[in-house]
C-alpha cells in the first residue's frame, strides 16, 4: 500500500512552493506515495502546479486578499507557512498521513506574523508533546546530530548543558540503529579549539562534554570524544565513525555539506511520526524565477517514502 505524506509548501514567497512542484514532476517519485500538499494555493499555481499532482489543502483561503506584492518575510507569509505545519502536524498525530515533509519556512516571517516559536523543531516539539528531539542530517553515509539547534553563539556557554549532550546522545544512537546500523560508532565534537586544550582554551569539554560522554558510555552507547571539529569531520568522511554529535548549528552544516556527496535531509528525530525536510533555506533571492534545485526535497521525499511507520 502506498503511503501518504503530507508536504507543507513553506513560505509562500521562498521557494518551497517551486521546488514541490518540480518533485512531484520528477520520476524518481513518481508513483511511489500519495501527496497530500497543505499550503498557499496562489503561490503553488504560480509554480505549476496541477491537480493530478496530489490532493491540495489550501491554507490561505480566508487571507489571500491580504497578500502581499514582495517576495521577502512577511506576517503572511509566516501565518500562512504556520498553518500549513499545525495542519500537517495534526495528520500526522492522528495517523491520516505517513510521514510530514516540510519545504523551508523563514523565522523572520513566523516572527512578523507573531508567531511564537522559532522553527519547525520548537513547534513539532511542543505540538507532538514529546520532551526531547534532535536535529539530525544524513546524506548517504553521512550523518550528524546537534546538541543545540538554532543558537546565537553568544549563547552557547549557557546552552550546551550535560542533560541536552545525554539526550541527544541517546537519540542519534537510536536514530542510527533505525538506520540498520549495529553498534553505531559515534564522535562527539569539541566545542572549543583543540578540544579546550586542558582547559585553557575553554572548560566546556571537561565541565561539561567528557561528563555527558561517560554517562551515554554507561548506557552501553559506543561514544567517544570530545574531538576537535577541523578534524572529526575529515575521520567522519573517511568512515572512522557512523555519526557526529556536534554541539551547534554551523559545526555540524558546513562539515556535512561539504563532505556529502549527495543532498542532505534534515529528520526530526524524537517524534511519534517521521519529519524531513531539505537541508536549506527559503532562498528569497531566486523565489519565482525557476531558479530552485529540487534535489533537497526530491530527498526528502524519497527519504520519507523509503522509512514511513
Amino acid at each position: 500500500m502506498k503511503p501518504k505524506i503530507a508536504i507543507t509548501a513553506g513560505d509562500p514567497f521562498g521557494i518551497g512552493p517551486e521546488i514541490i512542484v518540480k518533485a512531484l514532476k520528477d520520476p524518481r517519485l513518481q508513483n511511489l506515495f500519495i501527496p497530500i500538499i497543505i499550503g498557499e494555493k496562489t503561490s503553488l499555481l504560480d509554480s505549476g502546479f496541477m491537480p493530478d499532482m496530489g490532493t491540495l489543502i489550501n491554507t490561505a483561503a480566508d487571507r489571500e486578499c491580504d497578500r502581499p506584492a514582495e517576495r521577502a518575510p512577511s506576517a503572511y507569509g509566516g501565518e500562512i507557512s504556520c498553518r500549513a505545519v499545525a495542519l500537517g502536524v495534526k495528520l500526522a498525530l492522528e495517523k491520516e498521513v505517513n510521514a510530514l515533509v516540510t519545504a523551508p519556512v523563514s523565522k523572520e516571517s513566523w516572527a512578523l506574523g507573531s508567531v511564537k516559536f522559532t522553527g519547525h523543531t520548537d513547534f513539532l516539539k511542543e505540538a507532538a508533546r514529546v520532551q526531547n528531539v534532535l536535529m539530525m542530517f544524513t546524506a548517504g553515509k553521512i550523518n550528524a546530530g546537534l546538541v543545540t539547534e538554532h543558537q546565537a553563539i553568544a549563547d552557547l556557554s549557557k546552552e550546551i548543558t550535560v542533560k541536552k549532550i545525554i539526550h541527544a546522545g541517546q537519540l542519534l544512537n537510536k536514530a542510527m540503529l533505525d538506520k540498520k546500523i549495529k553498534n553505531p560508532r559515534i564522535a562527539v565534537a569539541a566545542v572549543n579549539p583543540h578540544a579546550g586544550d586542558g582547559g585553557k582554551l575553554g572548560g566546556e569539554e571537561n565541565k561539561i562534554i567528557i561528563p555527558a560522554i561517560k554517562t551515554l558510555q554507561k548506557e552501553n552507547i559506543n561514544i567517544e570524544g570530545p574531538f576537535p571539529i577541523d578534524s572529526l569531520w575529515a575521520k567522519h568522511a573517511k568512515g572512522m565513525f557512523d555519526a557526529i554529535l556536534c554541539m551547534y548549528h554551523d559545526q555540524a552544516l558546513i562539515g556535512l555539506k561539504l563532505a556529502a556527496k549527495e543532498p542532505a535531509v534534515h529528520i526530526t528525530c524524537g517524534l511519534p511520526f517521521l519529519r524531513t525536510s531539505p537541508a536549506h533555506g527559503t532562498a528569497f533571492d531566486i523565489a519565482g524565477q525557476n531558479r530552485a534545485d529540487p534535489e533537497g526535497m526530491v530527498a526528502a521525499l524519497l527519504y520519507a517514502v523509503k522509512n514511513y511507520f
